[in-house]
């Protein structure tokens, strides 16, 4: 099942969970699947509100970005992985920044490949460990004491390691093209940037 992203209004979530459990226990099917991805959904909907509250001045913009935050690796299938993801780049687009340069899940997942080929050096492992911290992401193994010291021996190496990490696997058409905007956002008229440059009226809800 793959992460779709929509435009639901507050609430709206709720009254899709009952009817799917009702459906669900029609066809006798297991509804835990479902609502784990109806609950990956609105964590990455809450993820876009709580970043447009930080970032009012580009809030129009971050609402319109959500085609940049779909998983780049199956592992992101977890909202453990995809949410760290979804906001690294919900701050780069807030802050007007480049979004194609590799986030810190995109290289967690590139060293974790690359230890299973051969063994990582001290500083790549530095790397690593620095991209799993900066990511939020558990505390598993003390990685963030082990990070420490990987960066008070060679914190230079490492940053030599992440620029280059991070222009090697960019992902090159993570980029936001022309938007347009029908009026409404999360179902609700909106005073979109983006609609009062349209010449054409609103005729349609805008759908993720």
């Amino acid at each position: 099942m793959t992460t779709t992203l929509q435009a639901h209004p507050p609430g709206d979530r709720a009254a899709d969970t009952g009817l799917i459990a009702v459906f669900a226990d029609l066809l006798g099917f297991d509804l835990e699947p479902v609502l784990a991805e109806l609950a990956h959904i609105d964590a990455v909907e809450q993820a876009v509100r709580d970043a447009m509250a930080r970032h009012p001045g580009t809030a129009d913009r971050l609402f319109h970005a959500t085609a940049l935050l779909t998983p780049t690796h199956n592992v992101m299938r977890s909202p453990e992985f995809h949410l760290p993801h979804v906001r690294e780049l919900l701050e780069r687009i807030g802050a007007g920044a480049d979004t194609r340069p590799a986030t810190d899940v995109e290289i967690c997942i590139t060293m974790s490949k690359a230890s299973a080929v051969a063994p990582l050096t001290s500083s790549a492992m530095g790397l690593y460990f620095r991209a799993w911290t900066n990511a939020g992401l558990p505390d598993v193994a003390n990685i963030a004491a082990t990070s420490r010291r990987h960066e008070a021996l060679e914190s230079n190496e490492i940053d030599n390691h992440e620029a280059a990490c991070r222009r090697h696997i960019r992902v090159p058409t993570r980029v936001l093209g022309a938007i347009t905007c029908d009026g409404f956002h999360y179902g609700i008229a909106a005073d979109c940037r983006y609609a009062t440059a349209n010449d054409a009226a609103p005729t349609s809800r805008t759908e993720r």
